[in-house]
């Protein structure tokens, strides 16, 4: 058995994989971490491959009958092969598939559909029944190249709930790349988020045994932001609700080269927590600075520095892939550069006229923002640049920013004129070109 996928690897950009298989990888978060994931262990690159032919044309009854909920096993399967195969020319979201036919993809994923088909179903769905089936794929094939731990534990996106982590409780069967405590705690970063007490009472149910490494794991884990939201100190406790574990002592200094080299290969999840309470604690001004120099050298140079450092304790939100870090740093893009105590990438904070790139999570995450800001009583929302139009119509979220548009700009008293449905369906047509 190879060495254990531990938690405070979770965005580092190499891991050894369980079973033997050391495996350098380079990590991104969101949904095009999957095609990262794919290429490092070695997955099928024959998305589509199926047992089942599949039809020349994409829009069809089949996507029609999957959108209204009255599709067949059979036509639900074609879906998800067409949406496999041309995943990387996909533009919308799975918000306008049924409950029912994302039920029946899921159903099949990891038979019907390969392990790559499979993989990329389950970051596109990213519903329960898909995360419960990779789970149970994982456990009855201990040779899966990357299975749902490694999958989780190497992409940030919040889960949809809770679900995930009541079904890790009721199955004991261990994973080949992960320790237990490090994937329970993963499941408990959902959005919408729970309360700390609520998140207290999940890891009360876990075994007494791993208790404190799922605390902990999930300090790890978390964005800076959650974490100041979620946790609070008490001396050298950290203390989650009712729910507290003792910290060991960390003091880096003001060095820049010795933070960066301590960062570097945390020598266990203890130390790993240590050095992230030490950096959102007393090492806070030494690391803003040292960041700052990092920034005004080569991009090599910040790849291998104490950026990347930063970026693999988790402390930014988990939808920024590092990509996604550097240029918005950089670039300006975030007004304000106060990471280690808030999310830098709310919408509110961002020169969008300095937006170069954008990562399918990133893009999910400001058309949300925009979604939600139209329904709060008098909030202003302010033209979108061209340029952030043109970027996120590369996305999945292309077709809710183009609903969001057309909304904003019609009369409230002819909501019709937007239709969903009809904006879907080109965006779906548009897999035939």
């Amino acid at each position: 058995m190879g060495e254990l996928l531990q938690p405070w690897v979770f965005r580092s950009s190499r891991i050894v994989i369980g079973s033997g298989k050391a495996t350098a990888m380079k990590f991104v978060t969101g949904i095009g971490s999957v095609f990262a994931i794919v290429i490092a262990v070695g997955l099928p690159l024959n998305w589509g491959a199926v047992r089942s032919q599949v039809s020349a044309s994409a829009v069809d009854e089949s996507f029609e009958h999957c959108m209204d909920g009255t599709n067949s096993v059979s036509e639900a399967e074609h879906v998800g092969a067409v949406l496999g195969r041309r995943f990387d020319d996909v533009r919308f979201d799975s918000s306008i598939l049924s409950s029912k036919c994302s039920d029946n993809i899921a159903d099949q994923l990891f038979s019907t559909y390969d392990v790559g088909t499979s993989v990329r179903l389950v970051s596109f769905l990213w519903r329960a029944p898909a995360l419960t089936r990779f789970l149970d794929a994982s456990i009855a094939d201990q040779r899966l190249p990357c299975d749902i731990a490694c999958f989780l534990l190497s992409n940030g996106r919040p889960l949809p709930d809770a679900t995930l982590f009541y079904e890790l409780l009721k199955r004991e069967a261990p994973l080949a790349s992960a320790n237990r405590a490090a994937l329970l705690a993963r499941s408990l970063i959902t959005r919408p988020e729970s309360s700390p007490d609520k998140i207290a009472q999940l890891v009360g149910l876990v075994e007494d045994d791993r208790r404190t490494d799922v605390i902990k794991s999930l300090y790890l884990l978390s964005s800076a932001e959650f974490v100041n939201r979620k946790f609070r100190r008490e001396g050298e406790r950290l203390c989650l609700s009712d729910q507290c574990v003792r910290l060991g002592e960390v003091d880096l200094g003001k060095d820049c080269e010795r933070i960066e080299e301590r960062l570097r290969a945390p020598g266990g999840l203890d130390e790993a927590v240590g050095l992230k309470a030490w950096i959102l604690a007393s090492g806070r001004s030494a690391v803003y600075r040292c960041i700052d120099l990092n920034l005004r050298e080569p991009l090599e140079d910040i790849q291998n520095g104490l950026v990347r450092r930063v970026f693999d304790l988790s402390i930014f939100e988990p939808f920024l892939t590092f990509p996604d870090v550097v240029s918005g740093l950089r670039s300006g893009l975030f007004k304000r550069t106060n990471f280690l105590d808030d999310n830098v990438a709310r919408f509110t904070n961002l020169d969008l006229t300095k937006l170069r790139s954008v990562s399918s999570g990133f893009a999910e995450a400001i058309v949300s923002e925009l979604e939600q800001a139209v329904t709060k009583s008098g909030q202003q929302v302010p033209d979108l640049p061209a340029n952030v139009r043109m970027l996120i119509g590369q996305t999945t979220s292309a077709v809710r920013l183009d609903l969001f548009l057309c909304r904003r700009s019609v009369s409230s008293d002819v909501p019709k004129a937007c239709d969903r449905g009809q904006l879907y369906t080109s965006a779906i047509s548009r897999l035939d070109n």
